[in-house]
């Protein structure tokens, strides 16, 4: 029974047909999917607006698998629209961990390790007319700058802060087990490191698309792709 693990999808009000293509595939292969963190960019539009638009259909395909979904700092929790999120997911919550072979795996999206400025400020509590400007010119920039350079010159690399580091070390002498991995996105570099036991989903946007796959024996895999 293996597992899909996908982060930092950041679907959009604007409907991409090839990134939809992608998931769609992507999630019509696999039963047991786990979404960490940054589905939909909660700060320009709503789970609601989601569930209405054309990116519906891929919520169809995760209604009918057993996913799980952890929210982001940019779909941070979104308690007016819980219900309806449940009905598509099984769990809905920050953090989730599992038992996998003989390894524990502790699932976050990483604003717990790494909080970034619209965590620590609540931009989540913004007006979406603010913020959706906001994120606007953001991802204008990221499209354009950052993300080919991230893809090409960034495999299999990340850049972790120590105070990030030091949260992941906490987390595992919390649970004090010696098969323990801490999965993740946020950064959107994605990365395995066997020594650590760590890695890190990636994400899914501008062609570019990174994922985690974890075997019934708890062998975890990096995949990456264009599309």
């Amino acid at each position: 029974m293996n597992y899909l693990i996908v982060s930092d999808t950041h679907l959009r009000k604007e409907f991409d047909r090839k990134k939809f293509l992608f998931l769609k595939k992507l999630f019509e292969k696999y039963q047991n999917i786990i979404i960490v963190g940054d589905f939909y960019e909660g700060y320009s539009l709503t789970f609601e607006d989601l569930f209405k638009g054309p990116w519906k259909k891929i919520l169809d395909i995760l209604k009918k698998k057993n996913s799980i979904y952890l929210y982001g700092n940019h779909d941070y929790y979104d308690k007016k629209n819980e219900l309806l999120i449940k009905k598509i997911f099984k769990i809905y919550q920050e953090d989730f961990s599992i038992n996998i072979g003989k390894k524990t795996f502790y699932f976050h999206h990483g604003f717990k390790f790494l909080k970034t400025i619209d965590i620590k400020f609540k931009f989540y509590l913004l007006p979406k007319f603010i913020t959706d400007f906001m994120i606007d010119k953001i991802n204008y920039y990221q499209k354009h700058k950052i993300r080919a350079i991230q893809y090409k010159k960034n495999l299999n690399k990340i850049f972790l802060e120590k105070d990030t580091l030091k949260s992941i070390k906490k987390i595992k002498e919390i649970f004090s087990k010696r098969n323990f991995w801490v999965v993740f996105g946020h950064t959107h570099n994605r990365m395995i490191d066997y020594k650590e036991k760590i890695a890190n989903a990636g994400f899914i946007d501008y062609r570019y698309a990174s994922f985690l796959t974890i075997s019934k024996t708890g062998k975890i895999k990096l995949h990456q792709k264009t599309y």
